[in-house]
């Protein structure tokens, strides 16, 4: 059969026939031929668990639900995901690239390639499937969208993102199956349909292995478990040719030059910098206004009109904290807001700028008011004084400020 033909063979097929049998070996092979799908950094993060055995399919099926295409199937295919063997992987790739380079590479060029090959499954590879309770996800989300802000970034490195790229990897592998399958006359039918925890305990799979998908095999019997013709959106519906989106003001589209742009996304990656460290402070002497361990009212505030922590917090949480977040949804999206416009001094200027300005002042204040009360001085003080600055400067700059001229403006 031709591909096209072997494409439009290919059918889900609910109920199979039940008095012919299929060849072990020739579905050993189709998933043998599977193992050649296209796969993430070829990392094969994937297991096969082909199963033959009578009692097998039948706790296999009760686990499907026992749906007629499992307890009709002469052998059932799982599809389990393996993310946990990230390294095993990578070493077993690392082994094969020093031959592979040394076998297929130029002489001068051989040395660079392994050194990008041991950085990229030595280093990159555990960064990117680490788990270390989800933690790591979180740090390489915000990791990746900063730098994202200033170039062309992959963001897609959540500990969720990670679990979908292995379930696109081993899908790829079981729709090579699947199309083997059909090219010998065989069929299938993908299941999501099961209990999982159950399906893992029959296969004795560890914790962290996940499984994809489950495929029963077997001969159709005529047109049963077929559901009839096969319905398909309209080609023209999902065929966009030469297609140009229309962009709205986002995160990497502007009014601008490309330079204005890379101006904007700095101001935005310091304000959200230092929304956060406000957030945890301001937060922290919100919960502990009486003050933790050697840090107390007492000893901090004497000078001060405060008796507690309490407003003190509130103020650098407000302020520091959640105002820049509310001043870089306005740099990010240009939206018009008549509460922060009626506050804004320079009713020529787009209120997210004079805010962005306003913050920088504020943070100014703040620390200058930190040294007062205090008495004291710490470098700190200084490293905060300097970011209030910086902020001020690149406020300041002229393309940012005819980027956000309300003459520039567009709707």
């Amino acid at each position: 059969m031709s591909l096209q033909e072997v494409l439009e063979f290919r059918r889900s097929v609910r109920y199979f026939d039940e008095a012919k049998e299929l060849n072990t070996e020739k579905v050993k092979r189709c998933i043998e031929l599977a193992t050649l799908a296209p796969n993430s950094s070829n990392m094969q993060l994937w297991e096969f668990y082909h199963i033959t055995d009578p009692e097998m399919l039948k706790k296999i099926s009760h686990a499907c639900l026992d749906q007629k295409a499992t307890e009709t199937a002469k052998q059932i295919v799982v599809f389990v995901t393996r993310r946990d063997l990230h390294r095993k992987r990578s070493k077993a790739n690392l082994e094969f690239e020093k031959g592979n380079i040394a076998r297929n590479s130029p002489p001068e060029k051989q040395e660079r390639r392994w050194k990008d090959r041991q950085l990229y499954y030595n280093r990159l590879i555990p960064f990117m499937y680490g788990r270390f309770f989800g933690l790591l996800g979180i740090f390489r989300k915000i990791l990746t969208a900063s730098i994202s802000l200033f170039r062309p970034m992959a963001t897609s490195f959540s500990e969720s993102d990670m679990r979908v790229v292995v379930h696109k990897t081993c899908g790829l592998a079981a729709q090579t199956f699947m199309i083997a399958m059909a090219e010998i006359g065989y069929d299938t039918c993908p299941l999501e349909g099961f209990d999982s925890r159950r399906v893992k305990k029959l296969l004795k799979l560890p914790c962290s292995a996940e499984i994809t998908m489950v495929i029963p095999c077997g001969i159709r019997k005529g047109t049963c478990g077929i559901w009839g013709e096969r319905f398909r959106v309209p080609f023209e519906e999902l065929n966009s040719f030469s297609f140009v989106p229309k962009c709205d003001m986002g995160i990497f589209v502007s009014n601008t030059n490309y330079n204005c742009m890379r101006t904007r996304n700095l101001l935005v990656c310091l304000l959200l910098i230092l929304s956060a460290g406000a957030l945890v402070g301001g937060g922290a002497f919100l919960v502990f206004p009486e003050g933790w361990m050697e840090m107390t009212p007492e000893l901090v505030l004497q000078h001060s009109p405060f008796k507690n922590f309490l407003i003190p917090g509130l103020i650098l949480f407000t302020v520091l904290g959640l105002m820049p977040i509310f001043v870089v949804w306005g740099l990010i999206k240009r939206k018009d807001c008549k509460f922060a416009q009626a506050l804004n001094l320079l009713p020529d200027m787009h209120w997210a700028w004079t805010w962005s300005a306003y913050i920088g002042f504020a943070l100014i204040i703040w620390i200058y008011m930190q040294v007062y009360f205090l008495q004291g001085f710490h470098w700190l003080h200084s490293f905060y004084f300097f970011y209030g600055v910086l902020l001020l400067v690149i406020v300041l700059l002229k393309p940012l400020r005819k980027s956000y001229s309300v003459k520039n403006k567009t709707n």
